[in-house]
């Protein structure tokens, strides 16, 4: 699952320590359970973008409700060096690199990332910030849960600052069109959001002011999918302290939001396939 790889790819932006954490895989052969132990069948090798190999995984899974599996933990080698009980690393180097996911040693998805060193500006505090950058930048998602159309529209997206140690406040405001005419706005007031140096999903409740038989608007919140499902083109807009953050784009047809892009299974590499279940329906920032 593509949000479990965004949650579960992680650099601490202070130690530069890296780890896989908590990610869902999908449709994988039946057995009882995946482990180094009893063949070590599933496993990440994280090369950086020459090939050049910087450490090997070897998962421990375990079986959820079908088709899901959870990649819990797993044993780690860097080259030259003995399996590891410790699931992380210092990875300080900038620079691109690939995270490729195997089963019986062919190469199922692959996850591309880079990794930048922002260097202080103060000299009496010279520390390194690493951050990640890749598909946390662009990619958001609209979700409402086991696709049920009575339950909430929400807009989850990706976060982090711009580049500081410590926590920035900002005022996030946001708006959903249907063929160029608002129609929800993600909250009656900005939302404020404490954002830290490493990324963090947020999600956007989706609302709309009603006239009240008193001839007065009134928000409400939550509003249910079926609400929002009529067909025709869509767009989520959103700002950060006024600013424009970004745009979004996606059709519905049918009642149905429709697949595109990198989700749009017929048209997509298996190995760039975003999967979003039947719940979350993936888009690119314009």
């Amino acid at each position: 699952m593509f949000s479990t790889l965004l949650n579960g790819v992680t650099l601490h932006p202070i130690h530069g320590t890296f780890r896989l954490n908590q990610i869902q895989a999908v449709f994988l052969p039946e057995a009882d359970t995946y482990t180094p132990e009893t063949g070590g069948s599933l496993t990440s090798v994280l090369k950086r973008s020459d090939g050049t190999t910087v450490a090997e995984m070897v998962w421990y899974a375990e079986k959820l409700r079908a088709p899901f599996w959870l990649l819990s933990s797993y044993k780690l080698r860097i080259p030259d060096g003995d399996w590891d009980q410790i699931p992380n690393f210092k990875l300080t180097t900038a620079g691109e690199y690939i995270i490729d996911f195997l089963l019986d040693g062919n190469v199922f998805y692959s996850f591309p990332f880079s990794v930048e060193a922002l260097g202080s500006d103060d000299p009496y505090n010279p520390q390194t910030l690493y951050r990640t950058n890749g598909a946390w930048l662009d990619y958001a998602y609209m979700y409402y849960a086991e696709a049920n159309p009575a339950r909430p529209l929400l807009f989850k997206l990706w976060l982090r600052n711009d580049g500081e140690r410590r926590k920035k406040d900002v005022k996030v405001t946001g708006s959903l069109k249907r063929n160029g005419k608002e129609i929800a706005r993600f909250g009656e007031f900005p939302r404020n959001l404490s954002l830290s140096a490493d990324w963090v999903r947020y999600e956007f409740e989706l609302g709309q002011f009603k006239d009240t038989q008193f001839n007065t608007k009134v928000y409400h919140n939550m509003l249910k999918a079926s609400e929002l499902l009529v067909d025709g083109k869509y767009t989520i807009s959103m700002e950060i302290d006024g600013r424009n953050y970004g745009t979004w784009n996606y059709s519905v047809k049918d009642n149905k939001i429709e697949h595109q892009g990198r989700q749009a299974r017929a048209t997509t590499d298996p190995l760039e396939y975003i999967e979003g279940g039947r719940d979350a329906f993936w888009m690119s920032k314009q």
